[in-house]
């Protein structure tokens, strides 16, 4: 299996070292080695389990652009459809204080009001700022949600070839619960 996954990317470098065929061969082998280091660099950072320790070659997952740029798009699609709240239909919104609560009530109504089902905190930060006026930070959404794993699913979204990935946050069973005892709480008020 690990010789399968390390023939992919020899594959996948070898690929992207031929880009220019005019290049002189010593530099194709530089080119080849670069490349080569960086995808297996980026397979090893694949890995955030941390159970117990697997081979580098274990995670390898080679995304094409074209994948990238229909993640980058949804992104945005789904920024667009949610531009479209009418926060008068969300009274509760401007009665949440804490970060989480406000993260976790608009993947609720992305999700059952506009079907779209999870959202990047960036996304997050964007519609309680333009369609509520909560001014909050990125990393404020992003530390809440991290922590609040017991209530939300998440999974990296791929958006660019290297670097940091994004965590998409989804609503479900265990954040439905916990939202509609926020709501309780604010209800007897």
């Amino acid at each position: 299996m690990e010789k399968e996954k390390l023939e992919k990317i020899i594959a996948k470098a070898y690929e992207l070292s031929q880009v220019l065929p005019d290049l002189n061969v010593d530099y194709k082998l530089v080119v080849f080695e670069v490349i080569f280091k960086e995808l297996l660099k980026n397979s090893l950072l694949m890995d955030t389990s941390k159970k117990k320790p697997k081979s580098p070659l274990k995670e390898v997952e080679i995304i094409t652009e074209n994948e990238l740029e229909a993640n980058k798009k949804k992104l945005e699609k789904d920024i667009e459809t949610l531009k479209k709240i009418d926060r008068t239909k969300y009274p509760r919104m401007f009665k949440l204080k804490k970060s989480l609560n406000l993260s976790i009530y608009l993947l609720k109504i992305a999700k059952e009001d506009f079907e779209i089902d999870g959202l990047i905190p960036s996304q997050i930060v964007e519609i309680l700022k333009d369609r509520f006026q909560i001014n909050l930070k990125g990393t404020t959404i992003s530390m809440a949600l991290f922590r609040a794993t017991k209530y939300v699913n998440r999974s990296e979204i791929k958006i660019s070839s290297s670097g940091h990935q994004p965590m998409l946050y989804y609503h479900g069973d265990a954040s439905e619960k916990y939202i509609q005892e926020v709501f309780k709480k604010l209800d007897k008020k």
